[in-house]
């Protein structure tokens, strides 16, 4: 590094000292921040709502009646309602593909009692995608008191994720599901009992071999959610306020971190390395120069070069996620945008500085010293913000 100054006494500074202390420095800083997306990648709490068994389900749906005031005396109306999920795929930010079975349980007294006892489900933030198809019913079954109705669908869900962490992200892809009774005479109750495992933290109701690309499964469960509404969809004239427990069966995903490590945050470092490499150029010595090949039009090259590179990447996400917010990975390329302005307004100072100043110090030797403690410390507080 000795290259940096035209000779210790001229610019009398312990360059190797403080090269040492920028690389231990770095050094801490690439750690701390492994850690954080380490931590923030691995940190997931099996939910403490969802449902566990059939009769706890029961209970809890009693509770949540009473709490929307929707509760009767000796109502015996639930259905027992499953669902397992064959395939599932982001369309885009907001839809999502889903195809399964599901499957409804009715008393033989009640299945053809009244029209609305009829069996069905809906799906009430089906979109039209071109893929849709309207749910097949494929068997029905006799046991005992039950008669037990199977479809197949395939829906597209519009949902609203939150991607402010990307691409250390968890999402959940829940299914909500309605009864065909629109008059709510009768209730979805999640057949838990159908399946071999619903403890918190497991996976059941998806198949084996499904495919998620970039994501991995925390956990499935089932749970109830009260949603109120500003009408009574002309069912009830005494009150406009309606309020209702609605079965959902949540997925819950966690982005394959390594993945988007490679495509958003390898290219960022090179990035951040060549711009790197393009300030170690910068000299007055004629010497260093001509060695170097360094000049102002040179860099000016470089970083118009470097900044349609990120740009372009930009680009890309932003069209992503056109809905969000700003997103955690593109406080990294803010940082790349200033760093390439700090190294271009650098230049220009540090060659028109003639006095010994902090820029002109061994051959601009503290910018060259500060750059990656600077950047990598921008990043660290980056993701510190995001994350936590």
């Amino acid at each position: 590094m000795q290259f940096l100054a035209k000779n210790e006494q001229e610019w009398p500074i312990n360059q190797p000292f403080w090269w040492r202390v920028a690389i231990m420095v770095s050094i801490c800083l690439v750690l701390l921040l492994s850690g954080m997306w380490y931590f923030a990648d691995s940190q997931y709490n099996p939910n403490v709502n969802q449902l566990i068994s059939t009769h706890s389900a029961e209970a809890g749906l009693v509770v949540k009646l009473k709490e929307a005031d929707q509760f009767k005396q000796g109502i015996k109306n639930f259905i027992p309602t499953g669902i397992f999920v064959q395939s599932l795929s982001f369309n885009n930010a907001t839809d999502v593909n889903i195809t399964g079975y599901v499957w409804q349980k009715y008393h033989h007294t009640e299945k053809l009692a009244e029209p609305q006892a009829q069996p069905g489900f809906i799906f009430p933030e089906a979109v039209d995608s071109g893929s849709n198809i309207k749910p097949k019913l494929i068997y029905e079954h006799s046991v005992g008191e039950f008669v037990t109705y199977g479809w197949y669908f395939e829906t597209t869900l519009r949902q609203e994720f939150d991607y402010s962490k990307y691409p250390l992200d968890h999402k959940t892809v829940w299914i909500r599901i309605w009864s065909s009774n629109f008059q709510r005479t009768h209730y979805l109750l999640p057949a838990l009992d159908d399946y071999l495992s619903t403890s918190p933290g497991a996976a059941f109701g998806l198949d084996k071999k499904i495919v998620l690309g970039s994501w991995d499964i925390n956990e499935t469960f089932y749970d109830y959610k009260i949603t109120e509404y500003d009408t009574n969809f002309g069912l009830d004239q005494g009150s406009t306020h309606y309020a209702y427990p609605e079965l959902y069966f949540n997925i819950v995903l966690k982005r394959k971190f390594l993945n988007s490590f490679i495509v958003e945050v390898v290219p960022l470092l090179t990035v951040a390395a060549l711009m790197f490499s393009l300030l170690m150029t910068i000299s007055r010595d004629p010497e260093q120069q001509e060695k170097m090949g360094f000049n102002v039009n040179e860099v000016i090259g470089v970083i118009s070069a470097l900044f349609f590179v990120v740009m372009l990447s930009h680009i890309h996400i932003r069209e992503q996620f056109s809905s969000q917010g700003v997103v955690y990975i593109e406080s990294f390329f803010l940082i790349m945008y200033l760093t390439m302005i700090v190294i271009l307004c650098n230049t220009f100072v540090f060659l028109a500085s003639k006095n010994v100043n902090v820029i002109s110090i061994g051959d601009n030797f503290v910018m060259k010293v500060t750059f990656w403690p600077v950047l990598l410390s921008f990043m660290t507080i980056a993701t510190y913000a995001f994350l936590f």
